[in-house]
């Protein structure tokens, strides 16, 4: 199964270097990802930077701490992005998340589990009363 959000940020902040606005965080929330039976394989994070080109060498550095575990216990994923040198802006980012779905079992299919148990428990009970 997979599952994808795509956060766009308009109007695109310019992140610099050395500045208050050197670092931009924001969070991936991922519809119909249930923490309780879902499991995460792989993801991947995908960010939209463009530069205005006034630098000859600028540097970015974007990602996430405990990603998969972050995934799988919320189901949201928070990222954050740093000027390290330069500047440049943030269009946004793409979270892709490769898993599994685990069936549950329907409560109907447990209460006659449940009650053929019930029936061998009452079987056994009346054989070695006899």
């Amino acid at each position: 199964m997979t599952w994808t959000d795509t956060v766009s940020l308009t109007p695109a902040p310019l992140l610099t270097a050395f500045t208050p606005d050197s670092l931009l965080s924001y969070t991936h929330y991922l519809e119909d990802f249930n923490t309780a039976t879902d499991s995460v394989d792989s993801f991947t994070l995908t960010f939209q930077l463009y530069d205005d080109g006034d630098w000859a060498y600028e540097q970015a550095f974007a990602g996430t701490l405990f990603g998969e575990a972050q995934i799988e216990s919320l189901g949201s994923l928070t990222v954050a992005v740093a000027a390290l040198w330069g500047d440049f802006y943030v269009g946004g980012s793409t979270l892709t998340v490769n898993g599994q779905r685990k069936s549950v079992p329907e409560p109907g299919t447990l209460a006659l589990f449940g009650a053929a148990l019930l029936g061998f428990g009452l079987m056994r009970r009346k054989r070695e009363s006899v």
